[in-house]
């Protein structure tokens, strides 16, 4: 199994997590009596902060495609990269990418000294 479907692999888990409280707690909230509560799962509840916005994303990659798989599956499951680091194939990142307001924060040897964002005609293939 590759990294991007371990990566969906566990947000789907937290997402259905999530829903299964959500379910929970609005039975609780109806007025509802001897219900058990779901099992808490502290793998998944970080994922969870992340689906509802209250944690945030920091990635560190080095090639345009991980960053990338990793914007697709943020784009997927409705949360934000905020930053990515070490990235140092940035020059081949497209304008036309799921998430273009993602801050890149440069590699300590100058990964975006010469950074300029191509438009996807001008992407050259992956080396």
């Amino acid at each position: 199994m590759g990294v991007e479907e371990t990566i969906r692999g566990a947000f789907t888990e937290a997402r259905d997590y999530k829903n299964v409280w959500d379910a929970y707690n609005k039975k609780v909230a109806a007025g509802e009596r001897n219900l058990l509560p779901p099992r808490r799962d502290l793998r998944l509840e970080p994922l969870v902060e992340v689906l509802e916005g209250k944690r945030y994303v920091h990635s560190h990659c080095y090639r345009e495609d991980e960053i990338l798989m990793l914007l697709r599956v943020a784009k997927e499951f409705g949360f934000k990269v905020r930053t990515s680091s070490t990235f140092l194939k940035a020059t081949r990142l497209p304008m036309n990418s799921p998430q273009p307001a993602l801050a890149l924060l440069p590699s300590p040897i100058g990964g975006l000294t010469k950074w300029k964002p191509t438009t996807p005609s001008r992407t050259t293939p992956r080396s």
